[in-house]
């Protein structure tokens, strides 16, 4: 017998949803049960954060998606022996290498400050950190510390600030572990000063930190509204990327009405064949470091730097396989829950609207009906006839 345990989410959880999220988890909770029983899988056991994470999730997809990950092997990009805390990959070098790349990247950065070329700047915005659930926190943090290593080693690196960067009891110790740029590596030097012309960490949001006039600034999202083009290359003069994955931010947080918002023009270059159409932070830091410093065309940077696995063709894989289960999953999860709110839908129209006003009066006004023998002319008749009296 399945215990049911699992899928009640706290109290504390449910009383912070919003009104939108608390009419929607019935469905939410009975569409969890389905994918159980599809998936063969038990209901996964879920903190408070993951609980409130997602119930908050407006989309079936990465629901389902996300329910999944408790599910999967311990096969993601975690931390290997090889590089057992995160640190930057040419840690293994040794000190005399990372002391001529640390010299080649800040003689290069040094360059452009002291003739006036430091824009295009690059800009990671981490505002959006909070709303990420451990697993996918540390996934975050990391695509940060990529985005650092891949500019470090480039031949022509960018200058790159951080963001919107508040630390707090669940952020900071995994900062600590995934960002060595900034705190030094775990098992190293006590004495670590980070590089000076190193990217600065602010806790300031990007309009506030630089001078730089709104309509240059070029924010970089799969959610844009517009295609980014050459022409938005040439005027930008910040470009901001966040570091939470296109698709892990919840809908209502989307930068999808900003004027200067726009998305990278993958389906003009690139015919995606495999996977989810959202590129991580750091391959979209390439392409834009492609075309604004190597001044190669934005067609090619996109074929240079999406992961061919997107856009290539290949034999159908166990990873294949489970994706069209997915799909097929999250179809059967969607007609369900269609038929649910219909269901509730015709109860409303049966019955909601015929005793609008039995349901809304309160308990003292309900008075108890009484009938007459006689009607009210009469009843006042015989009264008047009682009142006169007797001669």
């Amino acid at each position: 017998m399945r215990c049911f345990s699992s899928m009640i989410p706290p109290l504390e959880v449910v009383k912070s949803l919003t009104p939108q999220a608390r009419r929607n988890m019935p469905y939410v909770l009975a569409e969890l049960e389905v994918w159980s029983e599809l998936s063969g899988c038990e209901i996964p056991k879920m903190d408070s954060e993951e609980w409130r994470y997602f119930l908050m999730m407006e989309n079936l997809t990465e629901r389902d998606k996300f329910v999944s990950s408790f599910n999967k092997d311990a096969t993601r990009d975690t931390i290997s022996d090889t590089e057992p805390t995160g640190q930057l990959p040419y840690l293994i070098k040794g000190k005399d290498f990372r002391n001529m790349i640390d010299k080649t990247y800040g003689a290069k950065i040094w360059t452009k400050l002291k003739l006036d070329e430091e824009f295009p700047q690059i800009r990671v915005d981490c505002s959006l950190l909070y709303t990420l659930p451990p697993r996918y926190l540390s996934e975050a943090l990391q695509g940060v510390s990529k985005i650092v290593n891949e500019n470090w080693a480039s031949p022509t690196p960018l200058i790159i600030h951080i963001n919107g960067y508040s630390p707090d009891t669940r952020i900071s110790p995994l900062a600590k572990r995934h960002w060595p740029f900034l705190y030094g590596p775990q098992k190293g030097d006590k004495h670590f000063i980070p590089h000076p012309l190193g990217p600065s960490v602010s806790s300031r949001n990007v309009t506030e930190s630089c001078n730089v006039p709104e309509d240059q600034i070029i924010f970089v999202s799969n959610y844009g509204r517009e295609e980014l083009n050459e022409t938005d290359l040439n005027k930008g003069k910040l470009f901001v990327v966040n570091a939470v994955s296109d698709d892990r931010i919840p809908k209502s947080l989307r930068e999808t009405s900003k004027a200067n918002s726009f998305r990278l023009p993958i389906d003009k270059y690139v015919k995606w064949k495999r996977g989810t159409k959202s590129l991580p932070s750091f391959v979209t830091v390439n392409i834009l470091r492609d075309v604004l410093e190597r001044k190669l065309e934005l067609g090619d940077a996109l074929i240079r730097n999406i992961p061919e696995k997107h856009i290539t063709d290949a034999e159908v894989t166990r990873e294949d396989a489970l994706q069209i289960e997915r799909e097929l999953r999250v179809d059967i999860l969607e007609s369900a829950s269609q038929l649910l709110k219909m269901q509730k839908n015709d109860r409303e129209i049966m019955f909601g609207k015929e005793l609008p006003e039995v349901q809304q009066l309160p308990p003292t006004d309900k008075r108890k009906v009484r009938f007459h023998r006689y009607s009210r002319e009469e009843r006042n008749h015989r009264r008047a006839r009682e009142q006169v009296p007797n001669k």
